[in-house]
């Protein structure tokens, strides 16, 4: 059962993450830089630059920097407990191969 809350716990985040991503979501911030904003994305770098606002700002912190990466983080979190609990197996392993997967479909996939 917990399993099963912890699918529909990933659909809903990814569904919010999507929304903030096309700007669609119900509560964004006026301010396009605030956390809400329409360009959230961009409080990960220093302003104008290409540079980490903070220590690891573009990877493992990157859920701390805006709405949409901590929707999309919950979304990881909670597919891998889902399938941890529904396998029977450890939810660090899963939650690895998923973050590398999603890494390795994005280094194939890009421009």
């Amino acid at each position: 059962m917990i399993a099963i809350l912890c699918f529909a716990l990933s659909l809903i985040c990814y569904a919010i993450s999507q929304l903030l991503q096309h700007n669609q979501f119900k509560w964004m911030s006026k301010d396009p830089l605030g956390f809400w904003g329409e360009n959230m994305d961009d409080r990960k770098y220093k302003p104008g630059t290409k540079e980490p606002a903070y220590f690891l700002s573009t990877t493992w912190l990157v859920w701390t920097t805006d709405s949409y990466h901590m929707f999309q983080s919950l979304f990881f979190i909670f597919l891998s407990i889902g399938i941890a609990l529904a396998l029977e197996i450890n939810f660090f392993y899963v939650w690895l191969l998923v973050l590398f997967l999603h890494w390795l479909t994005r280094r194939l996939l890009s421009k």
